[in-house]
């Protein structure tokens, strides 16, 4: 796995994953749209715009993505990782609330224990780059 993402999120890759970026934001957006508007139709939501709110959605899901790589390909690896990782998860589920006008907090969050399995200590990273 960390092989495929030095691949993916390597220079060489960046033009494919904008356009795949575009591809979700274009896939996505219609569905998320309807759910964000049939929420604030039952006042689950207040986003006034259903459609830019989808759109900040993904986009923040996109970043989140990044934010995590970056810390699983680092190469100067750190015990602030782990806590670091929750705190981004923590940032972008807030984000997310917010964007969607919901009550704090409603978002699920991924526990210690399952971003843990992302952060692999660097001995194991350095052994698997060499393989």
């Amino acid at each position: 796995m960390l092989a495929f993402l030095h691949i993916w999120y390597g220079d060489e890759n960046a033009i494919v994953r904008h356009k795949l970026y575009l591809a979700r934001i274009k896939r996505f957006m219609p569905w998320l749209t309807q759910i964000i508007q049939e929420g604030v139709e039952e006042g689950i939501f207040a986003a006034p715009y259903p459609d830019q709110t989808a759109r900040m959605m993904v986009s923040l899901l996109e970043d989140l993505g990044y934010a995590t790589v970056e810390l699983i390909l680092s190469a100067e690896r750190s015990p602030d990782d782990l806590p670091h990782l929750q705190r981004i998860v923590v940032a972008t589920a807030d984000a997310l609330e917010r964007v969607l006008g919901a009550p704090a907090g409603c978002l699920q969050q991924a526990s210690r224990e399952g971003l843990s399995q992302w952060l692999v200590p660097p001995t194991l990273q350095k052994e698997e780059q060499e393989l």
